[in-house]
């Protein structure tokens, strides 16, 4: 059985096992490629972004801030879909929807809506044909 490869993180200093750096980390052929390790990579990925709130709504659908919380009001705090009523806390956030096609932002999805409808394909018939079999198999 071989030895481990131990490498050493460069954030922190610490020689690891090579199972505690990402795969794309392990690229010993790019002189440029610095090898930190997972646990200090989520340091910096939480501090990222607590210093930069809404970094990626920006980044992926062109969304400030400000033009999310004008949705959350507009929304009432709640999930864009009239039927959920899911609110907004700590323990619920609120996802981007969005059309795939265009990247247009559509409105602001509870996790359970956001990946109905993505799994749905967004769908209107395959919504409607499954809405059809629930309210058949419904006991209420």
């Amino acid at each position: 059985m071989s030895e481990p490869d131990i490498l050493v993180c460069s954030s922190c200093g610490d020689s690891k096992e090579s199972f505690h750096f990402s795969k794309s980390q392990l690229d010993t052929t790019n002189p440029s490629c610095r090898t930190i390790c997972k646990d200090c990579r989520s340091k910096y990925n939480k501090s990222f972004k607590e210093a930069n709130p809404g970094y990626m709504d920006k980044w992926r659908y062109n969304l400030s801030v400000e033009e999310k919380e004008k949705i959350i009001e507009e929304q009432g705090g709640t999930c864009a879909n009239e039927n959920c009523q899911y609110g907004l806390d700590d323990d619920h956030k609120l996802f981007v929807d969005h059309c795939h096609q265009t990247g247009k932002v559509r409105g602001l999805l509870c996790h359970h809506c956001n990946t109905a409808l993505g799994l749905l394909m967004e769908s209107p018939s395959k919504i409607e044909g499954l809405m059809y079999y629930a309210k058949k198999h419904s006991d209420v």
